[in-house]
């Protein structure tokens, strides 16, 4: 893809009809609290109907905050949260509205200002990640992501990714994504952002990473791809991995 097709943007959508917060807050509510976690006001045995629970008051299960060979459950934590959320049709019904509402039409307009869809009553094929990645970042703790291109781990050239954080980033250690402005420049920036905002960026060749949380809250994302039409390559394979994200294919 072309430099304006990897310039990193955002955009703020409507919480409320767009409630993807509560939408995880359910889907969590609905998984196994011995393999993913709890709230801290159930821990505290306050009424959970009573009282808005928030995602940043989410509490990882303390046996999954380790990997097996320390004791741990972190592998095993890690699939069942995969296959849960893959299996929600509640939480991908709200995804799948919010892609549909508010990301596509978004990209095509962008398509259309780089002039690679000529108009808006243009046809083109998105193919997007679904289930998206849920991202659980507790802390306090030293852990971070570090500086990478999702091509190091097989992913190709013709597709963006999006990412929506969940919570108060202020209130969570300030662990925005740093993201290069272009390939291999190093110019690490923080994308200030919060929830109520979706970011794209060119993730497979642009490289980015996430801080450490020192603070008592909880990190929670969402991230997926979207492929682009004659740019993404429906028979690509990733090298080195087991399984590709399943994609949704959609012409708008």
């Amino acid at each position: 893809m072309t430099s304006r097709h990897r310039k990193k943007i955002m955009k703020s959508y409507d919480t409320h009809k767009y409630d993807l917060h509560d939408a995880v807050v359910k889907m969590l509510n609905r998984a196994d609290s011995n393999m993913v976690g709890t709230w801290e006001k159930q821990q505290q045995r306050s009424p959970p109907d009573k009282e808005e629970l928030l995602l940043q008051e989410f509490r990882v299960a303390v046996p999954s905050l380790n990997r097996s060979a320390f004791g741990g459950q972190c592998e095993n934590a890690q699939r069942y949260l995969s296959d849960h959320i893959a299996s929600d049709t509640e939480f991908l019904s709200a995804f799948d509205t919010f892609v549909r509402g508010v990301v596509l039409p978004w990209l095509k307009d962008k398509l259309i200002e780089c002039q690679m869809v000529g108009n808006s009553t243009d046809e083109c094929k998105f193919y997007y990640q679904r289930p998206p990645t849920l991202r659980l970042q507790p802390g306090p703790s030293r852990a971070y992501v570090k500086a990478h291109a999702d091509s190091d781990y097989g992913h190709q050239d013709g597709e963006l990714n999006f990412w929506i954080p969940l919570v108060n980033l202020e209130q969570a250690g300030k662990t925005y994504l740093h993201v290069e402005s272009e390939p291999n420049k190093g110019d690490y920036h923080p994308i200030v952002s919060t929830y109520g905002d979706v970011v794209s960026f060119h993730g497979s060749f642009c490289r980015h990473f996430v801080p450490a949380n020192a603070s008592n809250n909880t990190r929670i994302s969402l991230d997926f791809r979207i492929g682009l039409d004659k740019y993404f390559d429906t028979k690509w394979q990733m090298i080195g991995t087991t399984a590709d994200h399943a994609r949704c294919e959609v012409t708008y």
